[in-house]
């Protein structure tokens, strides 16, 4: 071996570790995400007649707003489109919900003069668990959008910036044509619930309102019990057709094997619908009252939270509208869940609704002892937005939570940038010519594993993260990597070490 050869080889191994474990990333664009509101169907109907028989009531437009409310704020409406110059918007405070709304409300906002707009006092304004509500109605057939902007002393107080600005948009719809009826539980256990939904909708298929003079009533054989036997326009509550949905929840007989038939028939204008029937029976099946869940999760896209059995909880993305909820407990049995959403609908019965399901566990596959079962669940309007949870929580035939039962809690969780979250293609030690430069791609992902996108910036320092040891930095493409070069310094000799 010549001494050349030797050197070039002393050479190869001159410039020793360079770790990269060093890198910070911080957000290259800063914007807030926008709030939008839910606005529930608005139905057009002659807006100057006098006669009560073609009114319909306020709908509602709800959104979750970023601090709590307080009496002395307000709330602009401003349109930005529609049918129409003069196409007019009305909200009125929320108390106004399912009320008629008569043939002229006062104030409204048009395109042709999109300041002046009405201001409602937020003493209707709900502002409880962070939700805020208002009625709402127009005057003329189409679609529009527009803001809410909310004056809120409050919220200034808080942090939070003095004035929220809420984004709406909704197409109006017609007469109601048409009605679905549907049961969430068609064989609960004896003395057990189940929800009956009723839906009008119009020729289009859309979910419609009655006008103020329908109803549509609700009538049970045998011993069983309703919340409402007249569903009216007017309640704003779950069992109210203001919205063009009600739900009714039927209290079974304690006897097994009792069929409970359900008689819907729409009154008023909507008497050309037939009325529909639905037949709920309770059962004898055994629900297991025993704590025997041994895992519960969402299996799903979900990352992972309490491991007590009681209380796990995960995080799904926001807007997720299907989860679907797997445990593990005794072989070929029947366990009972409530399911509980905060907010909207969980398989199309409201929050407000108790909501219970049966599942039966498969039998168990050698060498397990144990069956698995599942359940899945479709969640609607604000069940799906950042900060909504689902509960599923294991009871007994009486809805009774059972004790030491499993229970999931699964929260719409926006994603986030957390330092476990970022990889880089080069770590630990390497090996360099001296004077050499090394680049390394750094992926950034969210807590469920899928890329934060483009527009963050990766950084490297030599040694610690301060700005006077700034050496490089890179923007992360669509896919959420950023390529990053860093170089020696020129006074690194054969032998020598940099941290990055």
């Amino acid at each position: 071996m010549s001494t050349k050869t030797l050197r070039k080889r002393i050479a190869l191994v001159a410039v020793s570790a360079m770790g990269l474990g060093l890198m910070s990333v911080v957000v290259a664009p800063s914007a807030s995400a926008a709030v939008t509101a839910t606005v529930s169907p608005i139905r057009i109907t002659n807006w100057v007649t006098p006669n009560t028989s073609d009114r319909v009531p306020y709908s509602k437009i709800s959104w979750t707003s970023t601090a709590a409310l307080a009496q002395s704020d307000t709330v602009v409406l401003t349109l930005l489109a529609a049918p129409t110059a003069l196409a007019l918007v009305y909200i009125q405070p929320a108390a106004s919900i399912g009320a008629d709304r008569g043939t002229a409300p006062a104030g409204g906002a048009f395109l042709s003069n999109p300041q002046a707009m009405l201001s409602v006092g937020v003493s209707g304004v709900t502002a409880a668990a962070g939700t805020a509500a208002l009625a709402i109605t127009a005057g003329v057939a189409g679609t529009y959008t527009g803001t809410l902007t909310v004056h809120s002393a409050s919220a200034a107080a808080a942090g939070f910036p003095s004035a929220e600005t809420v984004n709406f948009s909704f197409t109006t719809t017609g007469a109601a044509t048409s009605m679905t009826t549907s049961v969430s539980d068609a064989a609960p256990v004896p003395g057990g619930t189940s929800s009956l939904t009723v839906t009008l909708k119009d020729a289009a298929g859309n979910v419609t309102q009655p006008l103020t003079v329908d109803t549509v009533s609700v009538a049970v054989t045998l011993s069983g019990s309703l919340s409402a036997s007249s569903l009216t326009s007017s309640d704003s509550g779950t069992t109210g057709l203001f919205d063009g949905v009600a739900v009714v929840v039927l209290t079974s007989s304690t006897t097994a094997d009792t069929a409970h038939v359900l008689t819907i028939t729409p009154l008023g204008t909507l008497g050309a619908i037939a009325a529909q029937t639905a037949t709920v029976t309770t059962t004898s099946t055994t629900i297991l009252t025993t704590a025997t869940i041994t895992e519960m999760a969402y299996a799903s896209g979900a990352t992972a939270g309490g491991t007590a059995i009681t209380a796990v909880t995960q995080q799904a993305t926001p807007g997720t509208t299907s989860l679907t909820v797997t445990f593990k407990g005794t072989a070929s049995t029947t366990y009972r869940f409530k399911i509980t959403p905060s907010a909207g609908t969980a398989n199309g019965i409201a929050a407000a609704t108790a909501q219970y399901v049966n599942v039966t566990t498969a039998a168990a596959v050698s060498p397990a002892t144990y069956g698995v079962g599942s359940t899945t669940i479709t969640l609607g309007g604000a069940a799906t937005v950042t900060g909504a949870t689902l509960e599923v929580k294991q009871v007994d035939g009486a809805g009774t939570a059972v004790v030491g039962g499993g229970k999931i809690t699964i929260t719409q969780t926006a994603k986030v940038l957390t330092p476990a979250n970022i990889t880089s293609s080069v770590f630990g030690s390497l090996v360099k010519i001296l004077a050499a430069t090394t680049t390394t791609d750094v992926t950034v992902v969210d807590q469920y594993g899928a890329a934060m996108g483009a527009g963050y910036t990766v950084t490297a320092y030599r040694g610690t993260a301060v700005a006077a040891n700034f050496i490089a930095s890179g923007t992360t493409n669509a896919s959420g990597v950023a390529s990053v070069t860093v170089s020696p310094l020129s006074t690194v000799v054969t032998g020598g070490a940099e941290t990055y």
